[in-house]
């Protein structure tokens, strides 16, 4: 089973990137999102900016509810479908707290 999957892998005309990668281990969902662009740059004196989530193994059974599937990798790849949609996820992943 792919314990991992890349939600979006976004490289812009004007040299920004954005890419979310899911990975499912021991039943707990992590969330890994790599930024590297200028926003970050002049925010943080890097290009490159990392943020993490973590979901425990109880709200990662939430979200294959909220989803509505019985494969969380896949059921986030289908959500996600390539874009940007962070803050659509984040959302739907309060309302399962």
């Amino acid at each position: 089973m792919q314990n991992s999957v890349t939600l979006y892998d976004i490289k812009r005309e004007d040299g920004n990137w954005f890419r979310l990668t899911a990975y499912l281990s021991d039943g707990e969902l992590k969330l890994e999102a790599h930024d590297f662009c200028e926003l970050a740059e002049s925010m943080f004196g890097d290009s490159e900016h990392e943020t993490f989530y973590m979901f425990d193994s109880e709200n990662t059974q939430k979200l294959l509810q909220v989803l509505e599937t019985g494969n969380l990798l896949e059921g986030l790849q289908n959500f996600f479908g390539g874009q940007m949609k962070d803050r659509d996820f984040l959302n739907s992943a309060k309302r399962t707290a």
